[in-house]
C-alpha cells in the first residue's frame, strides 16, 4: 500500500513538472545588440600618412545611451616591438556626438591603427584606422592651399633636389628582427644630390593644420588663388612659425592678389603689391626654362619689393621675389601660376623644379666642426656626437667635499691611533679601546654621511640645453630646448606641464634629436611593448615605463617669448671694414659672445644687460680666427686636435664645462644656424644661464633645473646699392657636393688651419666638386678662386700651429677645373687665378659657381684645404 502510494505521488510531481514546461514561453537568444557609443575615425590628408611626422586624426563618437566619461586611445607603434599611447580625455552626455582632433606621429610604415574607448580599465568600443597610402621622409612633402588644385597638378610627382627646405632633418629608423637597429640620417656632407618626386597634398581651411609639430611634415606651403581670410589665427600663427624655423611658402598673386593676401600676417606678405599691370607673357621664362613662351598675355602684380631679393626678373619686372623670415623665406611670384596661360604652358614644371629646388634657395650646408668621443672623456678632444648626450649629462655641481672627507679621515686615524694610545695608557684604561674605536669610527663614518648626502638629488633632474633665436623683425625670441628628464622613481616617470607648452616627447622626435621611422622586415610574432602613454588635457600627461631610478630620457620644447628689440643694432660694411653695433636688451647678461660671418669668427667676450657696444671689424685682418676649432681653442683654452693626452684633474670640470659649451655651439650651427651659402650676413653668438620657465612637474613634484641657453641671431650686412665692393676670401663659402666617384673616398677633417678634404682611396683617380653660391643682390665684374693644400703634419704640433715644413715627402696631383656655362664644358684653371671677363659664362642662372679639383692620389696625408673666392662687383 505503502509503495503504491509512494509511486502515485511521484508520477503526479512528474506530470505537474512537464505541464509547467510545456506552458513556459519560447525563449529566443537574439544577436549581441550594438555598442551604445559609437566611434569612427580618419587620419592622415585624404587617408594618406606622412610617416616621420605628425599626422591629423579625427575620431567621432556617438552616444545612444547614457552620460559617460572616459578616454579615447590611439595607439602607434614606435618599432616592431614596441608601441605608445596617446590618449585623450572625453565626456559624451546621452545622444550627443563630439569629434576629438588629435596630431598623432606616424613611425612605422604599418598601415592600421588601433583605436579604442575605456572607461577605467574596461574597454567599450574599439576599431581600426588605416592609411590608404604612406609617405616616405625622404619625399618632398608640398602642401598647397588653391581654391582649384587642378592649377598646381604640375607640382605633383615633380622630381626635385633632395635636400633644403622643412625644419628637422629627416632620418630613418630601420627595426631588424632581434632588437638591432640601424640609423641613416643627413651625413655632415651630404649624399649625392638626386632628384626626388614631391608628394602633393591639396589643403583647405579644415584640414591646414595649426599646430606646428603637424605642420613640421611639410617641406614646402604653396598658396595661390585662395581665400587666406578663411583660415584661423591659429593656423596663420603656425604658418608664421613654420616659415621662421626654416619652412619655405611659396605666394602665388597677379590677378587673385587681394583673394590671398586678404587674411595673412604682415611678415608673410612682405610684398607690397599697389595694383596689377598687363603684360605679355614673359620673355625671361623662356630663358630660365629654356621652353618657348606663349604669345598671350598675363597679369603682373606691382609694387615695393622692400628688403626683398629678385630671383626672376622681366626687364626689370620682378616676377619671383625671396625674403628671409627667420630660418626659411617666403618666395612671391607676381603672377598667378594657377591660371591661363601659365598653367597651361609647357614651362611650367619647370620652373617650378627650379624655383622649389635647392639650388634656388639653400637652407644652410651643414658641416661637424670636430669629432670626437664621450662628452665626459677627460681627454682632450672627447666631444658628443649628439646634443641628447649633452642633456642627459647632469653638470658636475654637487660633488661630495672630497678635502673635507680627506681631512675628517686624518682626524680619525690620529685619534683611534696614536692618541687614543696615548690617552688610555696614560689612564691606564687601554681595555676602553674596545669601546672607543667603534664608537668612533660610527661617529666619523656619520659625519662622512651627512657631508655627502647633502650632495645627493632627492628630486627629479632636468637638464634644459636651450636655443634662442633672437627675431627682430618679429620681436620674438624664438626658443628650442632639449630637455634631459632624470627619473628620481623607479619603473614609473610621469611628467605634466601645460598644454600651452609645445613638447614633443622621447618617441615623437626620435632618439636622436630628429624624427624617425621604423620598418619592420619580417614582422613580430610577439605583441608589442606598451613603453609610454601621452594624455593630450591640460595639463598634459606624459607616462614613461619601465625607467630606471636616476637615468635619463630626453624631450624637445619649443616656445616663444616677446622681446623688445633684436641684439644686433646695425651692420654695416664700408671700405673693407665691419662696423657692427650690438645692444643686449634681454634682462640677463650675455656671456662668452663672438660673432661668425663666412668661414672666421670674433670673440667678443661679456656684454651686460642694457649694455650698447659698437666695434669696427677689418674683414682683411689675416689675424682673425680662420676656424671654429682654432676660436675654439683660444677661446675655451682646448687643445682638441690632441687625442689621448690627459686633463689634469684640477682643471677636469673647466674643461667639461667647455666641452659642454662647444659641443652646444656645434649644435647650433649644424642644425639650426642658417648658413651664409648665397647670402652675406654674421651670427652673434652669446650664452645665458636664466630659467625659461617650462613649469614642468616630473613625479607629482617640481624638479632641480639646469639651464644652458645659446642666444644667437643672424643679420644680414647692408651695402648701399649701386655701390662697388669687393667681399674678402672666406666670407663666401663653398659646398662640397658629394658624388657617386668620390663616395666613401674622402673624409672631412677640420683643423686650426682650415676645414679641408683627406683622401682615403689611393687606388684610382677622382673629383672633387664644389659650388659657390653668389649673393643674390651683387652683380659680379670679376673673381679670384684659389686653392691650397696642407700637411696633417704641419697643422697640429700637440694642439698648435707650426711654421715647420715637410721636407721630401710624397705629394698628390691636381689639376683644377672651373664649369663653363655656355659651353657646358669644364674650363682648366690655375691653382690661384682671377676671372675678370666672361664672368658671366662662369656663373649659372641660380647665381653658382662651379669648380672642380681632379685628384691623383698618392698620400692620405696631405689635406685638399676647401677653394675660397674672393668678388668684386656692384651692389644691385
Amino acid at each position: 500500500m505503502t509503495n503504491k502510494t509512494t509511486r502515485l505521488r511521484l508520477y503526479t510531481i512528474l506530470a505537474v513538472m512537464l505541464l509547467t514546461v510545456s506552458l513556459l514561453p519560447t525563449i529566443s537568444f537574439a544577436e549581441p545588440s550594438l555598442p551604445e557609443i559609437q566611434l569612427a575615425a580618419k587620419a592622415g590628408y585624404g587617408n594618406a600618412g606622412l610617416v616621420g611626422a605628425a599626422n591629423p586624426f579625427t575620431i567621432t563618437l556617438s552616444n545612444n545611451g547614457e552620460d559617460f566619461t572616459g578616454e579615447v586611445q590611439v595607439i602607434i607603434k614606435t618599432t616592431d616591438i614596441t608601441e605608445s599611447m596617446y590618449a585623450a580625455p572625453v565626456t559624451l552626455p546621452k545622444g550627443s556626438r563630439k569629434e576629438i582632433k588629435l596630431d598623432i606621429p606616424i613611425f612605422t610604415i604599418d598601415r592600421k591603427i588601433d583605436i579604442r574607448l575605456v572607461k577605467g580599465k574596461k574597454i567599450i568600443n574599439k576599431g581600426k584606422c588605416e592609411f590608404n597610402k604612406l609617405i616616405s621622409p625622404e619625399s618632398p612633402v608640398i602642401g598647397i592651399l588653391c581654391d582649384d588644385a587642378n592649377g598646381l597638378r604640375s607640382l605633383n610627382g615633380l622630381k626635385i633636389t633632395a635636400g633644403g627646405g622643412g625644419i628637422a632633418s629627416q632620418g630613418v629608423y630601420y627595426q631588424y628582427p632581434g632588437g638591432t637597429s640601424y640609423i641613416k640620417s643627413s651625413p655632415a656632407i651630404g649624399p649625392a644630390q638626386a632628384d626626388i618626386p614631391a608628394e602633393l597634398i591639396s589643403l583647405d581651411s579644415k584640414t591646414l593644420p595649426d599646430e606646428l609639430k603637424a605642420l613640421e611634415g611639410f617641406k614646402i606651403l604653396v598658396i595661390s588663388n585662395y581665400d587666406t581670410s578663411s583660415l584661423s589665427d591659429k593656423q596663420k600663427k603656425a604658418i608664421g612659425t613654420w616659415v621662421s624655423r626654416g619652412g619655405r611658402l611659396y605666394i602665388g598673386t597677379g590677378t587673385n592678389w587681394k583673394k590671398v593676401y586678404s587674411g595673412l600676417d604682415s611678415q608673410l606678405k612682405p610684398f607690397e603689391i599697389s595694383g596689377t599691370d598687363k603684360s605679355q607673357f614673359p620673355e625671361t621664362l623662356e630663358k630660365y626654362t629654356e621652353k618657348s613662351v606663349p604669345s598671350s598675355g598675363i597679369d603682373i602684380a606691382t609694387g615695393s619689393i622692400n628688403e626683398g631679393s629678385t630671383i626672376i626678373e622681366d626687364k626689370d619686372i620682378p616676377l619671383a621675389i625671396k625674403y628671409r623670415i627667420g630660418s626659411g623665406a617666403v618666395i612671391v611670384l607676381t603672377f598667378d601660376p594657377t591660371l591661363e596661360p601659365m598653367v597651361g604652358w609647357n614651362g611650367t614644371p619647370l620652373m617650378w623644379k627650379r624655383l622649389l629646388s635647392e639650388q634656388s634657395y639653400r637652407m644652410g650646408q651643414q658641416m661637424n666642426y670636430y669629432g670626437g668621443s664621450s662628452y665626459y672623456s677627460p681627454y682632450y678632444g672627447g666631444m658628443p656626437d649628439d646634443i641628447n648626450q649633452i642633456a642627459g649629462s647632469v653638470p658636475e655641481n654637487q660633488t661630495p667635499p672630497i678635502n673635507r672627507i680627506l681631512i675628517l679621515i686624518g682626524v680619525y686615524i690620529l685619534i683611534v691611533g696614536p692618541l687614543l694610545y696615548l690617552v688610555l695608557k696614560w689612564r691606564d684604561k687601554r681595555d676602553w679601546s674596545w669601546v672607543i674605536v667603534p664608537a668612533a669610527a660610527f661617529l666619523f663614518l656619520g659625519i662622512i654621511y651627512v657631508a655627502g648626502f647633502k650632495t645627493r638629488f632627492s628630486s627629479a633632474v632636468l637638464n634644459n640645453i636651450s636655443f634662442i633665436n633672437i627675431n627682430d623683425n618679429q620681436k620674438i625670441a624664438d626658443v628650442r630646448t632639449i630637455m634631459g628628464v632624470f627619473n628620481n622613481k623607479r619603473s614609473k616617470m610621469t611628467m605634466e606641464y601645460s598644454s600651452d607648452i609645445q613638447i614633443q616627447t622621447e618617441s615623437s622626435f626620435g632618439y636622436y634629436g630628429h624624427y624617425g621611422y621604423s620598418y619592420s622586415m619580417n614582422g613580430s610574432p610577439e605583441k608589442p611593448v606598451l613603453v609610454s602613454k601621452y594624455t593630450m588635457a591640460d595639463p598634459v600627461s606624459y607616462e614613461v615605463y619601465n625607467v630606471p631610478m636616476w637615468s635619463s630620457r630626453v624631450l624637445q620644447a619649443n616656445k616663444t617669448i616677446p622681446i623688445k628689440s633684436g641684439l644686433v643694432k646695425s651692420v654695416v660694411i664700408n671700405d673693407g671694414t665691419l662696423k657692427l653695433t650690438l645692444n643686449n636688451s634681454l634682462s640677463s647678461d650675455l656671456k662668452d659672445a663672438f660673432i661668425a660671418y663666412g668661414n672666421s669668427f670674433i670673440e667678443l667676450g661679456d656684454i651686460p644687460s642694457g649694455r650698447e657696444t659698437q666695434l669696427e671689424i677689418n674683414l682683411w685682418d689675416t689675424a682673425k680666427y680662420l676656424t671654429v676649432q682654432e676660436f675654439f681653442e683660444k677661446r675655451f683654452n682646448i687643445p682638441g686636435a690632441v687625442q689621448g693626452q690627459k686633463v689634469p684633474t684640477k682643471k677636469l670640470a673647466t674643461y667639461r664645462d667647455n666641452f659642454r659649451k662647444q659641443a652646444v655651439i656645434n649644435y647650433a650651427m649644424q642644425n639650426l644656424h642658417s648658413n651664409t651659402t648665397g647670402k652675406l650676413n654674421i651670427t652673434l653668438f652669446a650664452f645665458n644661464y636664466s630659467n625659461l620657465e617650462y613649469d614642468v612637474k616630473i613625479n607629482g613634484g617640481k624638479p632641480k633645473t639646469y639651464n644652458t641657453n645659446l642666444v644667437y641671431e643672424n643679420v644680414d650686412y647692408n651695402y648701399q646699392k649701386g655701390s662697388n665692393i669687393t667681399i674678402p676670401p672666406g666670407t663666401v663659402k663653398s659646398e662640397f657636393i658629394r658624388t657617386d666617384s668620390n663616395m666613401g673616398k674622402i673624409e672631412e677633417i677640420n683643423t686650426p688651419v682650415g676645414f679641408g678634404l683627406r683622401v682615403l682611396d689611393l687606388n684610382q683617380e677622382f673629383n672633387m666638386d664644389f659650388n659657390f653660391a653668389v649673393p643674390e643682390y651683387i652683380s659680379p665684374e670679376k673673381f679670384r678662386i684659389k686653392w691650397s693644400t696642407f700637411l696633417m703634419s704641419d697643422a697640429y704640433q700637440f694642439g698648435q700651429k707650426t711654421n715647420q715644413s715637410s721636407q721630401n715627402t710624397p705629394s698628390n696631383t691636381y689639376i683644377y677645373y672651373i664649369y663653363n656655362n655656355s659651353t657646358s664644358k669644364w674650363d682648366e684653371a690655375d691653382k690661384d687665378q682671377q676671372f675678370d671677363s666672361k664672368t658671366s659664362s662662369y656663373i649659372s642662372n641660380e647665381g653658382i659657381i662651379k669648380v672642380r679639383a681632379a685628384v691623383t692620389p698618392v698620400w692620405q696625408e696631405e689635406i685638399l684645404k676647401i677653394p675660397e673666392i674672393e668678388l668684386s662687383g656692384v651692389v644691385k
